[in-house]
């Protein structure tokens, strides 16, 4: 506590650049018990909660406004931390403290032990492993250079350590070939959506305009890679949903980098279906023309032909 008074819940980030503080839009106003950057992709943001303002002291114990506490204990972000949506999914409701990625599946201790998840977007959790007793887990780590190897921080018991067995041999199949195509950007029409996806939702100023393709099945398409450019100074950010069974759009990846010579935005391990990516305009000439590949890669990182 700080005079009686829980901290209040913020990140910080220099992704982009600069150091500023996203807005964090869908997460609860609960103690951020840790906070994990994909990698490949910063724009990608996993946080867990836990079950207090501060780590011991519940929400209202001091008679403080608890209508922002929320649901849930992890979140992942896919815009530099600006909006996040809860992957909690059935994941036991106890204060989660940290959260590690392998191989598409999220890891995720907790004060009741470690559960692993289904895919990146949470799916279905399970208990992991064998022999770990319920007790509070604070922290996983891969050992460096050994990524089967995973070490188990607890309270009170100890380390305790897992070996993944090795993945099998596999050997590579045909990435799909790549897409291009272009787009000029737009003012937005008031209403003008497709897919759930409002292209008057942006700022004033901001033009957009959007493109759709296939991710095909049959082909080993390990990741994938959009890259737009054009000719003039400009500063584009893309947003990628992919079409759900309903006909609805969800978001899938997103790159907000800043960079006025080109922008580029990967996904790995795309699922067949059908993709509509949304340009925006921030900075630049209206009616920008902005040129665009996808570019597929096999598990083997070769591109398709």
């Amino acid at each position: 506590m700080t005079q009686n008074v829980p901290f209040a819940r913020g990140l910080a980030t220099n992704v982009g650049g600069s150091w500023h503080f996203p807005a964090a839009a869908g997460l609860p106003v609960r103690y951020i018990t840790s906070i994990r950057m994909d990698f490949a992709d910063p724009q990608t943001v996993y946080v867990t909660l836990g079950g207090y303002g501060r780590r011991w002291v519940p929400p209202g114990a001091v008679g403080d406004n608890t209508s922002l506490v929320g649901e849930g204990h992890l979140f992942k972000s896919i815009d530099g931390g600006e909006t996040f949506t809860n992957i909690s999914e059935n994941l036991p409701d106890v204060p989660a403290n940290w959260v590690l990625e392998r191989q598409g599946r999220l890891y995720v201790a907790t004060d009741i032990g470690v559960f692993a998840s289904a895919d990146t977007w949470g799916g279905s959790y399970t208990v992991f492993g064998e022999g770990l007793p319920n007790v509070p887990v604070f922290k996983l780590r891969l050992q460096p250079g050994d990524e089967n190897h995973l070490i188990a921080a607890t309270y009170g018991r100890s380390i305790y350590s897992y070996h993944f067995a090795p993945p099998p041999t596999t050997t590579s199949g045909t990435a799909q070939a790549p897409i291009t195509g272009s787009v000029t950007t737009t003012v937005p029409v008031p209403g003008d959506t497709v897919g759930g996806v409002n292209l008057n939702r942006t700022a004033a100023g901001v033009v957009a305009a959007r493109w759709e393709f296939d991710v095909l099945p049959g082909f080993d398409n390990a990741r994938v890679v959009i890259d737009a450019s054009y000719s003039l100074v400009a500063d584009v950010d893309l947003y990628l949903q992919r079409q759900q069974a309903d006909g609805s759009y969800a978001d899938v990846a997103s790159s907000t980098s800043g960079r006025t010579d080109g922008e580029s935005l990967q996904l790995s391990s795309p699922p067949p279906g059908h993709y509509l990516l949304l340009v925006e305009e921030w900075v630049g000439p209206p009616s920008l023309a902005v040129n665009l590949k996808v570019t597929f890669y096999n598990s083997a990182n070769v591109a398709g032909q």
